[in-house]
């Protein structure tokens, strides 16, 4: 064989064997789940129907767009109901290779965020812990989890780590604005920044979340508020799956 023929005959093999990788690898989805798991105000449903649509929008999303929302007249917003739609996504979801967004939506305190189960007439708190017992069930391995409570950081301080990005509208310390019953608009405070503008400027989680802070820091200042400081961590692992 000639050195021609030779070198021709190896580029021929190289991308044979890179086509075959490319057909052969997995591309990632990604599913959103959106949860309103306070009733009495609409807002939640209307935050959490807007930030499925951008979360959507916004990863390309080929997998599941799930919306669950307490009501006035329905409690679906409720943890079971959360493990329930997780474990329903089995049939479609590849737990390796797949990214889960869980966006949750509710008023909160230090101790997590609160489930209202209007038809029960009951409050509870689903915390970090029950949280994190919930996604290890799932057999999930990439999430990111956005929570939009008062004192949501809570969740960042707990359950952030490689695989876990945990982005959230306050620290562990601090409520977090927009959230009253006379809000007629889509948004909180932190939804409207992240949703409502920042995912709409860029194609980078970081980035995205960076402009929302600033937004909300902003607005904060501008109306004499105590700073929110909304958190994100963890999700290295998580970022390098979002790049395939």
């Amino acid at each position: 064989m000639t050195r021609r023929r030779l070198i021709l005959a190896c580029c021929l093999t190289i991308l044979c064997v890179g086509s075959a990788m490319a057909a052969g690898a997995p591309r990632p989805r990604v599913h959103v789940v959106s949860v309103a798991m306070w009733g009495s105000n609409s807002l939640f449903k209307r935050e959490a129907v807007g930030a499925a649509d951008a979360l959507s929008e916004f990863f390309g999303q080929r997998g599941q767009h799930i919306v669950i929302a307490n009501t006035l007249t329905r409690s679906v917003g409720r943890v079971v109901d959360l493990k329930n739609t997780l474990a329903g996504l089995e049939s479609t979801i590849d737990r390796d290779e797949d990214v889960l967004v869980l966006f949750m939506t509710s008023h909160g305190n230090a101790d997590g965020i609160a489930v209202e189960t209007f038809d029960q007439n009951r409050i509870s708190m689903l915390t970090p812990g029950r949280l994190a017992g919930i996604l290890t069930a799932s057999k999930i391995r990439h999430r990111i989890v956005i929570i939009s409570a008062c004192y949501s950081g809570v969740f960042a301080d707990l359950i952030a780590d490689d695989a876990t990005m945990v982005i959230t509208a306050a620290d562990a310390r601090h409520s977090s604005f927009g959230c009253s019953d006379d809000n007629i608009g889509t948004y909180t405070y932190f939804g409207e920044a992240f949703f409502g503008v920042a995912l709409k400027h860029t194609r980078d989680v970081d980035a995205a979340f960076a402009e929302a802070r600033d937004l909300v820091s902003a607005r904060e200042r501008a109306e004499g508020l105590i700073p929110s400081n909304p958190q994100m961590q963890g999700g290295a692992a998580v970022r390098a799956q979002l790049k395939k």
